[in-house]
């Protein structure tokens, strides 16, 4: 009587299934288990890295208002035509390669000289940076942004010439290359 759940063979295939049944099971438990680790080790050290990148960006944009703060100094100090000035934001912006663009503006928002004296014409008063320097009188970062001239993605840092009568002159701004 030769019957398939009567076979010896077939016993003892189903035993050693079940024997090892338990050792699938915490193989597949370890598995899961160092899964979850590494998932939360790299969660880990994304966050440290968007912390450094965030520390680095803050450390830039204080040396960037800085820079904003020596011109505001150098303009009011020396006067110059819009062309002297355009020119001599033109060399300072060419010995640093993350800017894509420095420039004064007057209080109305009409560009005053810039890096790229083609933005001479241009009047900024309806950007963010402009009007969040205007309104605090301190230093003020403006949100991501598509260049209007160079068409590069950059992000404006403004700071304004304050006379001494506490009224807003100026406006100095570097827009930093993103790219």
């Amino acid at each position: 009587m030769n019957t398939f759940l009567s076979s010896l063979r077939l016993r003892v295939i189903l035993i050693a299934l079940i024997a090892l049944l338990p050792a699938w099971a915490m193989m597949l438990f370890s598995i899961s288990r160092q899964r979850a680790i590494i998932e939360s080790d790299v969660m880990k050290e994304s966050l440290r890295t968007a912390e450094l990148a965030a520390s680095n960006e803050e450390q830039a944009i204080e040396g960037i208002r800085q820079v904003l703060t020596i011109l505001d100094i150098f303009f009011h100090t020396n006067l110059m035509t819009p062309r002297e000035c355009s020119g001599f934001l033109k060399q300072v912006a060419g010995k640093f390669g993350h800017y894509a663009n420095l420039g004064a503006v007057n209080r109305r928002g009409d560009v005053l000289c810039s890096a790229h004296p083609e933005q001479d014409t241009l009047n900024v008063a309806d950007s963010p940076w402009f009007q969040r320097a205007i309104q605090s009188k301190q230093s003020a970062a403006g949100d991501y942004q598509i260049a209007r001239v160079t068409a590069k993605p950059v992000l404006m840092v403004a700071r304004p010439g304050i006379s001494f009568e506490d009224r807003v002159q100026t406006v100095l701004f570097a827009a930093i290359d993103l790219e």
